[in-house]
């Protein structure tokens, strides 16, 4: 009798129930127990491709189990296409593993929205009704003030090398990213080139802005504002940045003679 096991043996495939445990730890942020079963599948010879394949196939039978993970479906499409398949996957799988299992800001909005909801309407009326204290002699530059002062009670100095290892403990599909942007830091403000435009966008995704802000605040940069842009790091000769901008862009080249 041919049984489902040697059906699966003979394809090269995974069994289902280790494909539906890979996806159960993946989604659920046990990284030991995905990293391990990866090298499982490793040692006994199936393709990485195939069990990104495997694992789409899972999405699929059943999409609304893991409505909630369609990024990591999107993410799974690029294995195949990879030229190092079982690295793709293991940043795509780690990575996913290794986020938090709730965001700061998804924790502090259910923390405010708990303490309003148990307050007691008196206690809301009255603060509704307490007059608020007058500022007075407000000029126009003020915003511009209290934000320059909060970035001076922030500010610290950007190591790269410190930064790209912090982003790259937090994420590893980040910290791929990031080595292909150029930065430029000042005062309070770290701006990111990306290049392109589908990298900016990656990198202005509510999940790694967070990433990259805890990333800073690791290396002493607190609450520094993230600005990324499309296109390439200017150069810092004035000159070549001219031709540049005539010519529509492009990268500085190092010349080795």
């Amino acid at each position: 009798k041919i049984t489902e096991k040697d059906v699966e043996q003979n394809l090269g495939l995974a069994s289902h129930d280790i494909i539906s445990k890979l996806l159960e730890n993946t989604i659920h942020r046990q990284l030991t127990e995905v990293t391990a079963t990866l090298k499982q599948l490793e040692d006994a010879g199936v393709q990485a491709r195939v069990i990104a394949s495997q694992l789409i196939e899972l999405f699929r039978s059943n999409p609304a189990a893991y409505a909630d993970h369609l990024s990591l479906l999107d993410s799974l499409l690029m294995v195949a296409n990879s030229p190092l398949p079982s690295v793709k996957l293991l940043a795509i799988l780690g990575g996913y593993a290794a986020q938090a299992n709730k965001s700061a800001a998804q924790v502090a909005s259910y923390e405010r929205a708990t303490v309003v909801a148990e307050a007691p309407i008196k206690e809301l009326e009255k603060a509704a009704t307490t007059p608020r204290p007058r500022i007075e002699n407000v000029s126009a530059d003020a915003p511009a003030q209290s934000a320059s002062a909060s970035r001076q009670r922030s500010s610290g100095t950007f190591d790269k090398d410190s930064f790209m290892k912090s982003a790259r403990e937090k994420s590893v599909a980040l910290a791929s990213l990031l080595e292909k942007c150029g930065f430029e830091a000042k005062k309070g403000s770290l701006a990111i080139y990306a290049r392109t435009t589908f990298y900016k966008k990656k990198l202005d995704t509510p999940k790694y802005q967070q990433l990259i802000h805890q990333a800073l605040n690791t290396c002493g940069c607190h609450d520094w504002e993230i600005t990324t842009y499309p296109t390439a790091k200017p150069s810092d000769n004035k000159h070549i940045s001219a031709i540049t901008a005539i010519m529509g862009g492009g990268e500085e080249v190092a010349v080795v003679e």
